[in-house]
């Protein structure tokens, strides 16, 4: 049995989008598939609409805190090991 980890990062991720719902705003990312989708086209679009949304600096927070190699986590496609690996050796 793995042992699950806790990612504060995520934590406050969910914390701040379920705030953000209840003051009747919607993150771009929610419901929409571009965020994970296999085509890098659709990833680089999603990556564009973050670009409004204030829960870009938590997202990417929790997608190098949580070292996700899927999607786009605040603007950033994650899904490209290069810029993984920027977004996990910088300092969030």
């Amino acid at each position: 049995m793995t042992k699950k980890r806790n990612v504060p990062e995520l934590d406050r991720l969910v914390a701040g989008l379920a705030a953000l719902a209840q003051a009747g705003h919607v993150a771009p990312c929610v419901g929409r598939p571009e965020w994970t989708s296999d085509a890098s086209d659709d990833r680089a679009a999603a990556a564009e609409g973050c670009g409004w949304c204030p829960m870009g600096g938590p997202c990417l927070a929790a997608g190098a805190a949580s070292r996700s190699v899927w999607g786009v986590w605040g603007g950033c496609d994650l899904s490209d090991p290069a810029t993984r690996r920027a977004v996990q050796e910088a300092e969030l």
